[in-house]
């Protein structure tokens, strides 16, 4: 796949067997940019593990789990996952892709978007124990003992003040560490079979 052949609203990436990032595709840089993610532009990712940029732990188990089930297989899988921005909602498919040689290629890909209005900041902490948690997934918040979604969260305006960014904890929720384990433990897909997914987002 090259630069000329990829889709838009397409983000590439591919580590090797050590799964250091080794090459960078389609409107990463752009997206990053948009995203005020100046410290994830392709020049100051390739060459570095790519767990260097996943924090949570649970997130980075569940990736080392379907990286190793995608490896040697021949075969691809895919889940839906949401990557929001302050004006956006962005309901998008990663696709993680054998290469052989250890190597994967993962692209993610836009499905969806519809407006946030007015915009909603969200920052990443790293403790506080009041703090909402925050599905790295499907992005629910963990609220009242349950994961809820952003409408009924925005339902509740005095847990937002609109002028300073919300602070939350990120997570993984047990439905999408259900899912995912699932997908992990499913045979790959092989060009021209039927995709293999996890469908709830």
């Amino acid at each position: 796949m090259t630069a000329s052949t990829i889709p838009m609203g397409h983000l590439v990436y591919e580590v090797d067997a050590e799964d250091v990032v080794t090459r960078i595709d389609g409107e990463w840089d752009a997206f990053a940019a948009q995203n005020a993610a100046r410290s994830c532009l392709a020049t100051q990712v390739i060459g570095r593990s790519l767990w260097e940029f996943v924090r949570d732990p649970a997130l980075r188990a569940i990736y080392e789990a379907l990286f190793a089930s995608i490896r040697g297989s021949g075969g691809e899988k895919s889940f839906p996952f949401r990557c929001d921005s302050p004006h956006q909602r962005r309901t998008m498919r990663m696709t993680v892709r054998d290469l052989g040689a250890g190597a994967v290629r993962i692209t993610s890909a836009l499905e969806e978007v519809a407006s946030i209005a007015p915009p909603l900041m969200v920052v990443a902490a790293s403790s506080g124990a009041e703090l909402l948690r925050r599905c790295s997934i499907c992005l629910t918040f963990g609220w009242r003992g349950r994961w809820a979604g952003l409408d009924e969260l925005l339902e509740h305006e005095a847990l937002f003040d609109r002028e300073r960014p919300l602070r939350v904890i990120y997570a993984v929720c047990e439905e999408c560490r259900h899912d995912l384990a699932r997908l992990a433990a499913s045979p790959a897909r092989r060009l021209g079979e039927e995709p293999v997914t996890a469908d709830r987002v």
